[in-house]
């Protein structure tokens, strides 16, 4: 199976893909399955974290989230936390609006996968 990203880290998918039809499809039914479903949490939780200004809170799950985003090729979400944690002393709205956008575009993206995988592979 190929699959072109646009966003994502094409060598981690090509990665992911290389487990073959017996490990792939259910790899990323259950990757992706936790990304799409903690990203809202994740978001309110920063956002109420940035808001009480629990500055360890905050970092340590901003970082959590960022290897789990990694895990699936997502480097610009990766990134942008990356870029968020070396402010250690500065919570930005604007920050948190750019990594809510930059969550739904890697969503998107991996749920395209997803459905790519589904037809490819059948069910899992």
């Amino acid at each position: 199976m190929k699959f072109r990203c646009v966003e994502l880290d094409q060598a981690v998918i090509d990665d992911i893909l290389s487990l073959g039809p017996l490990q792939t499809p259910r790899f990323l039914e259950r990757q992706i399955g936790r990304f799409v479903d903690s990203t809202p949490t994740v978001l309110e939780s920063l956002n109420r974290q940035a808001e009480l200004k629990d500055f360890v809170g905050f970092f340590n799950d901003l970082h959590k989230f960022a290897g789990f985003a990694a895990t699936l090729g997502s480097r610009q979400v990766q990134a942008h936390c990356q870029g968020m944690s070396l402010s250690s002393s500065l919570i930005r709205k604007e920050d948190l609006e750019k990594l809510g956008l930059l969550i739904a575009i890697a969503r998107n993206e991996m749920l395209l996968l997803l459905q790519e995988s589904r037809k490819y592979y059948g069910e899992p």
